[in-house]
């Protein structure tokens, strides 16, 4: 096991030496500053002298008390499992860490050094007790249980979250015994007791990280200083891109892919292929009118994009949808006969017979108005409808208290084009993976926009994408099998949000921590029966 929590802990002793029992406290010294009571209730003289705090903490549940040596009672608890101090000592508890802010944030830093060392003794106990297992006759079951109540420890609600702030430092060997041994700034007294604006004497351990350069500091859009002693020891070193690109992005292999590595067993995925619009032009074959040429046809496959394939990984939610266009028509008696008669006097114009087309008109229109004047009920309703389209108003309702009969009816009216939306969340991982990701969105961008040409009088088409879901069986990549095909597509919408987490955060070179992207694609054309006519095939199809 490693040590994951590094901290200097020389200033703590066992209660028994060599005892990897942890119901036994361990206990340090630690130096604090106590107002002395003036003769008026309530008043300090503001200075005070410094005196010696002894810490008692367990390891097995996370407790600790402090207390003036050479007392049993203490001036104060802190519990474990609840995350609370609990005061023993009213009177001391206020000399010591009530009364003012300054005396509020001395006990808030005593809390967060001691609760750090704690968890970096708890470990270091799990650490030799494994290594007295492997080389003495130490139980297995005393390790296993020191690593379930470390584990325990770790998990407490205090405890969990202590290391998402800045560290301070440890109490180390500067508060034992030894003098010599105290660290010594330019505030120290000559008497050798750091006592000058930090009432708490601690010493800082500074090689107890292995941290390189500054790191941005999430949403503050201040950057980190790391060289700083107080917060060496807790940050995480987010080591990033450097300036030249590695030789792996820059390799002209024509892919582009995220992640970088990919699993050794089979990776499916989207890959995305950028084509160049070839126009169809208003070529019509012989014999027959202007057809529509397949949307395959529109990749311009003799002069490819360079670079032009991205990999990125399958998404949660794949759908598709597929939508046709339907709508209500109406047509009433009327409209059905002049209907009749325009369509019969077209079909005569159309034998060139435009005597018949003529005669055949009037004739078909005054037998319909004959049969309808041979009805009482049905000449009045006819009278009032066209009165009314004369002055524009409702007529035949207000006269007959009826309607047409609009014979509505649902007609299809077309297809619709399918459409497709891709959300990616792009985490670089690694120096060679953060320049990845900006070549992925540098070419997005660049290629679905369109092109000046001839100085600027026209623009040019932007490129046509090829979607495929592909099934990487291990022996070799092929189209899904059981998810959509696409026809060739425009990227219609391409969205970068760069602080998806909600925070300025960046890598020390720059590169953003987290970019979020999102794709609207729209198919050239829409689907036809025929391109799902065979049942037979081995893929679901459009």
């Amino acid at each position: 096991m490693g040590l994951k929590y590094k901290r200097n802990t020389d200033g703590w002793t066992p209660s028994k030496d060599d005892d990897l029992n942890n119901d036994d406290p361990w206990t340090a010294d630690f130096r604090v500053r106590k107002e002395s009571k003036k003769k008026k209730e309530g008043q300090t003289d503001g200075k005070g002298k410094l005196k010696t705090l002894k810490i008692e903490a367990y390891t097995d549940k996370g407790d600790f008390y402090i207390k003036e040596p050479g007392t049993e009672t203490s001036i104060l608890r802190y519990n474990g499992r609840t995350d609370e101090i609990v005061i023993n000592d009213e009177e001391k508890f206020e000399e010591y860490f009530a009364g003012s802010k300054e005396k509020e944030k001395r006990l808030n830093k005593i809390k967060k050094i001691t609760m750090k060392d704690i968890l970096a003794i708890a470990e270091s106990e799990v650490v030799i007790a494994e290594s007295k297992q492997r080389f003495d006759d130490y139980p297995r079951r005393d390790a296993k249980r020191l690593k379930r109540v470390f584990e325990k420890l770790e998990a407490k609600p205090g405890y969990k979250s202590l290391f998402n702030t800045a560290e301070p430092a440890e109490i180390s060997e500067a508060t034992s015994n030894d003098k010599s041994k105290k660290d010594k700034g330019p505030n120290t007294p000559k008497d050798g007791n750091v006592s000058a604006n930090v009432d708490v004497e601690v010493s800082i351990n500074s090689s107890s990280s292995g941290f390189v350069g500054p790191v941005q500091d999430s949403g503050s859009g201040n950057r980190i200083d790391t060289e700083s002693d107080i917060v060496k020891s807790s940050i995480v070193s987010l080591e990033m891109p450097v300036e030249t690109p590695p030789a792996a992005i820059t390799k002209d292999d024509g892919l582009m892919r995220y992640p970088i590595k990919v699993p050794p067993f089979g990776y499916d995925h989207i890959q995305i292929t950028a084509y160049n619009y070839l126009e169809s032009g208003l070529t019509t074959t012989e014999g027959s009118l202007f057809q529509q040429t397949s949307a395959e046809s529109r990749k311009d496959k003799s002069k490819p994009i360079k670079n032009g394939t991205v990999i990125l990984p399958m998404q949660p939610n794949i759908s598709e949808t597929n939508s046709i266009d339907w709508g209500g028509d109406k047509m009433n008696a009327v409209q059905a006969i002049g209907a009749s008669a325009a369509m019969q006097a077209i079909n005569d114009i159309g034998k060139k017979d435009f005597g018949a087309a003529i005669s055949n008109f009037a004739g078909t229109t005054i037998d319909a108005a004959k049969q309808a004047a041979s009805d009482a009920e049905t000449k009045k309703a006819i009278a009032a409808y066209f009165a009314g389209q004369a002055v524009g108003a409702n007529v035949f309702t207000r006269a007959t208290g009826t309607v047409l009969n609009p014979n509505l009816e649902l007609l299809f009216s077309g297809p619709r084009l399918r459409t497709f939306q891709f959300n990616f969340t792009l985490t670089p991982r690694s120096d060679e993976e953060a320049f990845m990701v900006r070549k992925i969105i540098k070419f997005f961008k660049r290629t679905s926009a369109p092109s000046l040409v001839s100085d600027g009088l026209f623009l040019k088409t932007p490129a046509i994408y090829q979607l495929t879901y592909i099934f990487d069986d291990e022996s070799e990549e092929k189209q899904h099998p059981f998810l959509n095909k696409f026809k060739p597509c425009a990227l219609t919408s391409f969205n970068v949000n760069y602080t998806p987490d909600g925070s300025y955060s960046t890598y020390q070179g720059g590169s953003m921590t987290s970019y979020a992207i999102t794709m609207s694609f729209g198919e050239l054309q829409p689907i036809y029966a025929g391109d799902n006519d065979d049942d037979n095939t081995t893929d679901m199809g459009y």
